[in-house]
């Protein structure tokens, strides 16, 4: 409640400890007339020293006399003693202080008028020898963001003190764009780019069929929709390097013959983090099998049941041979499986169109445990949506004309196979996986894997939350200004460090107000509503 509401309500009141509320309101008004921001920020003087830029003695001097007038309608002696005790003395003090410098400012102006040989009085000031006002000086965030140049990568570490403070070169050679391949170099908090085609699996379009299309019909998506989120935002196929990506890869480098499962909040960048491993991975030269969606081997396609019992989904099988052939197509020649066989071999084996079910759901899962054995070259073999494979799935058996039976994910042949953290970790690799839905796992959970697998995935900090506000400035919507720490502060925690509801959010959070006071975030939301309930929008 502010100070002169509080005055108001004394006053229609009459109530004494509404009263003693308005002198204590009045009393911390006038001592804390500042906030963190304002005392960050200098100006400097004439002779080059910097001072406060923030004048709160205006604010102190305005509190105490509607204070000491609010007490003194109220009958209590001891509002009237408080009033007059925190009262305000004259202004007349200031007075000297002002003359003398109003005399210092003169005497510069005196010794130019008679070194010129001019007949006007010391200290007066003549009107064609007005002093120059100074340069506007440049904002150094602004500065930073000039300097930087037209590289591809967004700003690094742009809310870091030491680049507020540090000033950065008149000219600067534009840098090239990094590269997934360096993401061990990417400085934190910058952004690098992954090429097209490092992974096509991660892609919507990968999972379209060419023949089913249409208006009506419902074609699935299981790739990473994270980054496909991220790139669709932003327009540009480039990813935040945070350090727990640093340390991800450096684990998966350092360490071999191990498991990892990603543990993390929904929102912390599990998903992103792992496509970053798998895309770095593949750049380095490592055979990478990657599945970005664990919902691709639960629902969607044909089910048929084997002599064993078990069903077989050949869909899911064919996008897994695709996308190895797909990414390591000149590696696979050079591989054999522990019989012998070639692994490419093996996978157009199960790519055949006249391959049955059975024999290419055996082939994927040939394929799956050759890369595991593979001594040759680094491995990995990296699983997204890992819980899916302990949930449900979407196969019903018919039982009867009334009845259909939901069938468990232990009765897939492909999710028994693909239950890494089950199974020994690749003999030259790692096996990586990560969940869904949020939440960190708990070993009171009933999902099976090793001790000591766990990485832990945090959320966004307040340096990311500015990184990303940066990049959405100068890379995404290229106008506007550097948000300030009170914008990045409610950023952070309306989001709880959310990296999708930071996003989805960065209009509202960094764009600002128009003159109406309307919020230009809100603008633009409400433009792209009207853009998607038309039709404009895909």
């Amino acid at each position: 409640m502010s100070g002169r509401l509080l005055q108001l309500i004394a006053r229609a009141g009459r109530s004494s400890g509404l009263c003693e509320a308005a002198l204590v309101d009045a009393r911390l008004s006038s001592s804390v007339g500042w906030t963190p921001m304002q005392q960050r920020r200098h100006a400097t003087t004439d002779d080059g020293s910097s001072q406060p830029a923030v004048a709160p003695a205006a604010a102190a001097t305005e509190s105490p006399p509607a204070a000491e007038d609010a007490a003194a309608t109220e009958s209590p002696p001891a509002a009237k003693d408080a009033a007059a005790a925190i009262a305000p003395k004259p202004k007349a003090s200031k007075q000297p202080k002002q003359a003398k410098s109003a005399s210092a400012a003169a005497k510069p102006a005196a010794a130019a008028a008679s070194k010129a040989g001019s007949s006007q009085a010391a200290g007066a000031t003549p009107a064609s020898a007005k002093p120059k006002p100074k340069p506007k000086q440049k904002d150094p965030k602004q500065k930073a963001k000039q300097t930087a140049g037209a590289a591809a990568v967004g700003p690094t570490s742009a809310k870091a003190k030491d680049s507020h403070d540090a000033e950065a070169p008149a000219s600067q050679p534009s840098q090239r764009p990094l590269l997934v391949a360096r993401l061990l170099d990417v400085p934190q908090l910058s952004y690098f780019d992954v090429p097209a085609g490092i992974l096509p699996e991660a892609t919507a379009e990968y999972y379209k069929d060419p023949i089913l299309k249409g208006d009506n019909v419902h074609e699935p998506n299981y790739g990473c929709k994270a980054v496909q989120a991220e790139w669709e935002f932003s327009g540009q196929r480039s990813l935040m390097a945070r350090e727990c990506m640093h340390k991800l890869a450096r684990r998966v480098q350092d360490n071999p013959r191990r498991h990892l499962y990603l543990d993390g909040w929904t929102g912390s960048g599990k998903s992103v983090a792992l496509y970053s491993l798998v895309a770095w991975a593949r750049a380095q030269g490592w055979l990478a099998l990657y599945i970005p969606s664990a919902f691709s081997l639960v629902q969607t396609g044909t089910f048929t049941r084997g002599e064993d019992g078990l069903w077989d989904t050949p869909e899911a099988a064919r996008w897994i041979l695709t996308s190895l052939l797909d990414s390591h197509a000149a590696q696979l020649a050079d591989l054999k499986t522990a019989s012998g066989q070639p692994l490419s071999s093996l996978v157009e084996e199960g790519l055949d169109k006249a391959a049955k079910p059975s024999a290419v759901v055996a082939a994927a899962i040939a394929a799956k445990e050759a890369v595991a054995g593979v001594k040759e070259v680094p491995t990995l073999i990296a699983v997204d949506d890992y819980n899916v494979l302990y949930s449900h799935t979407g196969y019903y058996e018919s039982v009867h004309n009334f009845h259909r039976r939901q069938l468990a994910p232990d009765e897939l042949r492909l999710v028994q196979a693909f239950r890494v953290l089950e199974q020994p970790p690749p003999a030259n690799g790692v096996a990586v996986a990560a969940p869904t839905f949020g939440g960190t796992i708990t070993s009171r959970l009933r999902l099976p894997r090793p001790k000591a697998t766990g990485f832990h995935m945090p959320r966004y900090t307040l340096p990311e939350v500015a990184a990303a506000a940066d990049y959405f400035i100068d890379s995404v919507i290229q106008e506007g200004e550097t948000p300030n720490d009170d914008a990045l502060l409610r950023a952070l925690f309306l989001t709880n460090g959310n990296a999708k509801e930071l996003r989805e959010c960065s209009p509202a959070f960094f764009l600002g107000e128009d003159p109406l006071g309307i919020s230009l975030g809100y603008k633009a939301a409400a433009t792209r509503l009207r853009a998607h309930d038309a039709g404009e929008l895909l």
